[in-house]
């Protein structure tokens, strides 16, 4: 994004404090702390393909074993948390990136054999796939004659 200037040589008020703003997201959680993801978790997507219910996650730099997934009642829910590792010896310069967790829950618009869910994470995307209950399935209805 451009930054927009006066006649003067300076930044137009709203691009000085959207440039404020972007520095306080920044510094936001850097102090070592484990922090939430902002605002809501991982960017998600829900679709069906075919007789399976397809749940996709971003996930940038979490590990398989950084992820918990359950499927309960018809709620599918996500949560994550990644530690802060800096190897031994190592000093910090700079520090964006940290220890961080999320918890996202979803009720499930259609029924699903949860136990026969298969989750995957592939480049840093996490993409669960459930059946779909055989009762949720269409069924097909025969015509007779009267």
């Amino acid at each position: 994004m451009l930054a927009r200037w006066n006649d003067f040589g300076r930044l137009s008020a709203f691009d000085q404090i959207r440039r404020e703003m972007d520095r306080m997201w920044a510094d936001h959680g850097s102090s070592g702390q484990e922090r939430s993801w902002l605002p809501t978790g991982p960017r998600i997507e829900i679709f069906d393909e075919d007789d399976t219910l397809v749940v996709r996650a971003e996930v940038p730099g979490f590990a398989q074993d950084d992820l918990e997934i359950t499927v309960d009642r018809g709620v599918l829910v996500l949560k994550g948390k990644r530690e802060d590792k800096v190897p031994d010896g190592y000093a910090v310069r700079r520090k964006e990136r940290g220890a961080m967790s999320f918890t996202r829950a979803f009720t499930l618009p259609t029924r699903v054999k949860g136990q026969e869910a298969e989750a995957r994470l592939d480049k840093g995307v996490l993409e669960i796939r459930i059946p779909h209950a055989e009762e949720a399935k269409p069924q097909k209805i025969e015509v007779r004659e009267a």
